[in-house]
């Protein structure tokens, strides 16, 4: 962890390319693409993101990631319906 007004020694990646469902990617290349440092790509794979190993290099499918993404959205956008509604109904009980 770096402390106050001390540079960290590996900025995080900056995002530099797209994702496309129909390719392969080295997590390496993955993650420079998305920008997501290692602890992004731990929380990915805890949301369901998939890694394949080969030998001591992980893959990850474009596909696998444009998934989780739409899972995502989806959720997201259903738990502000949900507030939403609540909102709604909270504002005619004081009415």
């Amino acid at each position: 962890m770096s402390q106050p007004g001390r540079p960290r020694k590996n900025p995080p990646p900056t995002p530099r390319g797209e994702i496309h469902p129909d390719c392969v990617y080295p997590l390496a290349l993955f993650r420079q693409l998305v920008g997501l440092e290692q602890q992004g790509i731990a929380a990915a794979k805890m949301m369901g993101l998939r890694v394949a190993k080969v030998g001591r290099v992980g893959f990850v499918r474009g596909r696998d990631f444009c998934d989780l993404i739409d899972r995502l959205a989806e959720k997201e956008s259903s738990q502000a319906t949900e507030r939403a509604r609540k909102c709604h109904d909270e504002s005619y009980k004081y009415n």
